[in-house]
């Protein structure tokens, strides 16, 4: 059901959507994009074409769970925690990503020489910033990305809630994201 505190136009534009239709999804699109960019880049430093892939990543979750829309209540809080959580899965999988490429490429004993070089000082920037984090930004980076602990194993290793946990990974990806996308 359609909240009814929305005005009538964006009622009406949620329901279309819902239903599947591609011209009011546009619209859509077109009346919520700078505001979901400016989400996207209140949550990283995203140059302009990031930010553009990560708006699209946002509004294909919206049609992809256009069905939801019906239950809305607020747009711009329903864009707004699509938003932030895509960013932060984004950030998540891009450092895990080089992590694992960092630890492949440093044991391959096939790359060119010069090539080697490039991920090993990659490497070297990367332990450096690990091992520049505070304390425990450190040890819940350490926990979940080396030891490969889930959030709430880390929380019980460290003896701390799973939200202060996911407070401490978060800022600790954004410290590594800073220094390694710049």
């Amino acid at each position: 059901m359609i909240n009814l505190y929305l005005p009538a136009e964006e009622r009406h534009l949620l329901a279309d959507t819902a239903n599947g239709s591609e011209q009011a999804f546009e619209q859509f699109y077109k009346n919520y994009s700078v505001y979901v960019s400016q989400v996207v880049n209140k949550y990283c430093k995203a140059g302009p074409i990031e930010t553009v892939d990560w708006v699209q990543e946002v509004f294909l979750a919206v049609w992809k769970y256009r069905a939801s829309l019906t239950e809305v209540k607020n747009i711009r809080f329903y864009l707004y925690s699509i938003a932030k959580n895509t960013v932060l899965r984004m950030q998540g999988l891009a450092i895990k990503s080089s992590i694992n490429l960092l630890h492949i490429t440093a044991n391959d004993t096939l790359c060119e020489p010069y090539v080697e070089v490039d991920y090993q000082l990659m490497w070297s920037l990367f332990k450096q910033t690990v091992n520049a984090l505070p304390p425990r930004q450190k040890k819940v980076f350490q926990l979940r990305y080396e030891a490969g602990l889930s959030g709430h194993q880390v929380g019980e290793v460290m003896g701390i809630t799973y939200n202060t946990v996911k407070n401490l990974n978060r800022m600790a990806k954004q410290k590594l994201m800073d220094v390694l996308v710049a």
